[in-house]
This record gives structure tokens, sequence and C-alpha cells, in this order.
């Protein structure tokens, strides 16, 4: 799971598929809920594995 900010989200999507070779699911967060892993401001998105995304809503 990746988060990050609206400025790093390019990034973060690239990083993403390079570590899991694999497109993210892409969430938008409330705010507060986590820090950017590239600049530690507030993250808006959260990256993760499409079954991961599943096994939360459940």
């Amino acid at each position: 799971m990746i988060k990050s900010c609206a400025e790093h989200i390019e990034l973060a999507i690239d990083d993403f598929i390079e570590e899991f070779e694999i497109s993210p699911n892409v969430e938008a967060l409330q705010s507060g809920a986590g820090i950017c892993r590239y600049c530690t401001g507030p993250a808006s998105y959260q990256l993760r594995i499409e079954e991961e995304a599943a096994e939360r809503s459940e």
C-alpha cells in the first residue's frame, strides 16, 4: 500500500507498478487519513492491490 498527495500521485502509480507489477486500485482518502510517502504532506490517495481493497470492503 502506498499513500500519496495529489502532487505525487503519478510517481506513486509508477512506483506501485514497478514494485508489484500490477495496476493499483486508487482510493481517495479523507483529510488526515495518512501521510504522503514522498513529501510527508497530507495524503490524498491510497494505492493498493485490488484484492486488498476487496477484502477490506467485506
